[in-house]
């Protein structure tokens, strides 16, 4: 019965992540097939697909005014899955695109600059605070959140704090999370100038069953300049 209940919020959490997706204001150019999203600060984001020498290509471009920028390309062999995405997640001088290649990996890319500065899986993040929660992929053996380092980045004061040592019991217990490259994982509750309240959701294993368990922790931000 546990196993069931845990397949079904794990499915229902996959769910989630796919009605987000799909939520995202897009427009389609019908001649050309391209992708566009508005970003914040002007900004439009454009995905197309091209085909080079017979191989499908795509390209992710970004506009602002008459400027136009190439930020990344690549072969996808005309299969959809490894065609990068665009999930809404748009700070206000960067966004983010997922791209599949065994599992989903996120890129943060500056909206200025127009480079990438962070390669990552995704925990959470709040948007309107500027607030991002990622697994570092260097640390990272899928599945397993007790080897992975997991960070809160507050883009706004640009500051980044370390969360493992508020995930100290799961660790202690050789955490197995399943739910390590999903959404929802963690949830920002509350933010304020002081601190950012979070709710993190995971699994350990205890006498071979999965168990679920909730951490809910503060953190203290600095917002000296």
């Amino acid at each position: 019965m546990k196993k069931m209940k845990i397949l079904f919020f794990f499915c229902s959490l996959c769910i989630v992540a796919s009605i987000r997706i799909v939520a995202q204001e897009v427009k389609t150019d019908e001649a050309t097939g391209e992708q566009i999203y508005i970003l914040k600060d002007g900004y439009t984001l454009i995905l197309t697909d091209v085909l080079e020498q017979g191989n499908h290509v795509y390209k992710v471009f970004l506009k602002k005014g008459n400027e136009i920028f190439l930020v990344s390309s690549g072969q996808y062999f005309n299969d959809e899955k490894y065609f990068p995405r665009y999930e809404g997640i748009d700070f206000n001088d960067c966004f983010v695109l997922a791209f599949f290649m065994g599992d989903y990996n996120y890129v943060l890319y500056d909206k200025d600059t127009h480079v990438p500065v962070l390669d990552f899986y995704l925990g959470g993040y709040d948007i309107s605070n500027n607030l991002l929660i990622y697994w570092e992929k260097e640390s990272s053996i899928p599945g397993y959140a007790a080897a992975a380092r997991v960070f809160l980045l507050d883009l706004q004061n640009k500051r980044k704090y370390q969360l493992n040592s508020y995930l100290a019991d799961f660790q202690k217990n050789q955490t197995v999370s399943y739910l390590l490259h999903f959404h929802n994982q963690f949830e920002i509750i509350q933010v304020s100038d002081t601190a950012v309240e979070i709710l993190y959701t995971g699994f350990y294993n205890y006498l071979n069953e999965n168990q679920e368990v909730k951490c809910r922790f503060s953190v203290k931000r600095d917002i000296s300049s």
